[in-house]
C-alpha cells in the first residue's frame, strides 16, 4: 500500500494550501434523492503545479468496530498527502468530527447522503447499532447516488481516483469498476482469518467426503501450507459450496 500511497501522492508533498468553504447539492439521482455535501474544499498548488492532491472515496461500513479502524487510516492517508471523502449516514456523521477537527486544511472531508428508506429497516435506523444485518443490505443502495456524485466530478480537480472501502461494502466493487478506478479492500479483522477467507474462495476446495464433517481442506498458499477440518470453515463458504444458497441478511450478516 505504502508504493500505492507514494505513487498517488507524487509531487504534491510540498504543496501550499488555500481552504474555501463551499456546499454542494448534487443533481437528483435515479433514485429521486440529492447528495449534498459541506465541508472545506483544500486547493493545493505550487508556483509549477496547479494540480490538487489525489482524491479518494472512503466507504466504511456503519459499525462502530469498522468505521473508527478506517477513520485512522483515513487520517494517516491524508496525512501523506491524499484528499479523501469520507460517506457517513446521519446517525454515523458525528463520528468523524474528531477527524475533521484534526484536518484543520480539510483534506478529509464528510459526505452524507440522505439515507434510503428500506422496507427491512424501521425508520431512523442508520447505523449497525442499531440493525446490523438489515442495514448492511440497505446501505448498498448507495452505489447509484455515488455513481452520480462521482461522475460528476470525473473531469474536475474532485476526480475519484480511487476507492477505499470495508469489506462489507462488496457493492462498491461495481462502483469502482463503473469509475475506472481500483478499489481498495479494508479488512478490520485478523490477518490469518482474512487469508483463509481468500484462499477458500480463490481455490474454493471441495471435501473428499461430503458426508464427514472432519474431512480436512488444505490451504497450501498460506505459510505453512496449514489444514483445517470442514466444520471449521466459514459457514458462508460451506452452504455457499454446498449449492445451498443464504439469502437471509441475517445470515450473511452472520456468515450462517
Amino acid at each position: 500500500m505504502d508504493r500505492g500511497i507514494s505513487d498517488m501522492k507524487g509531487q504534491h508533498r510540498h504543496r501550499r494550501r488555500t481552504g474555501i468553504t463551499f456546499a454542494l447539492a448534487l443533481p437528483a439521482s435515479h433514485s429521486g434523492r440529492r447528495l449534498e455535501c459541506e465541508s472545506t474544499y483544500v486547493a493545493m498548488a505550487t508556483p509549477a503545479d496547479s494540480s490538487p492532491a489525489p482524491h479518494v472515496l472512503v466507504v466504511p461500513c456503519p459499525a462502530q468496530g469498522h468505521m473508527l479502524a478506517l477513520l485512522d487510516l483515513t487520517g494517516l492517508l491524508a496525512s501523506r498527502g491524499l484528499r479523501l471523502t469520507v460517506v457517513a449516514t446521519p446517525a454515523t456523521a458525528p463520528q468523524l468530527a474528531p477527524l475533521l477537527s484534526a484536518q484543520p486544511d480539510g483534506a478529509v472531508r464528510a459526505l452524507t447522503p440522505p439515507f434510503s428508506s428500506h422496507h427491512a429497516l424501521p425508520a431512523g435506523v442508520e447505523s449497525a447499532k442499531h440493525l446490523p444485518p438489515a442495514l448492511i443490505v440497505a446501505f448498498a443502495d448507495l452505489r447509484g447516488p455515488l455513481l452520480s456524485w462521482a461522475r460528476e466530478r470525473a473531469d474536475g480537480p474532485d476526480r475519484v481516483v480511487a476507492v477505499l472501502s470495508d469489506f462489507f461494502c462488496g457493492w462498491t466493487q461495481p462502483l469502482a469498476a463503473e469509475l475506472g478506478v481500483p478499489r481498495v479492500v479494508f479488512s478490520p479483522d485478523a490477518v490469518c482469518g482474512t487469508a483463509v477467507l481468500q484462499s477458500l474462495f480463490r481455490r474454493m476446495p471441495r471435501r473428499e467426503d461430503e458426508r464427514d464433517d472432519d474431512s480436512p481442506i488444505a490451504l497450501p498458499d498460506l505459510p505453512g501450507a496449514p489444514a483445517f477440518p470442514w466444520r471449521q470453515m466459514s459457514a458462508l463458504y460451506r452452504t455457499g459450496r454446498s449449492g445451498r444458497a443464504t439469502t437471509s441478511p441475517r445470515a450473511r450478516w452472520r456468515g450462517r
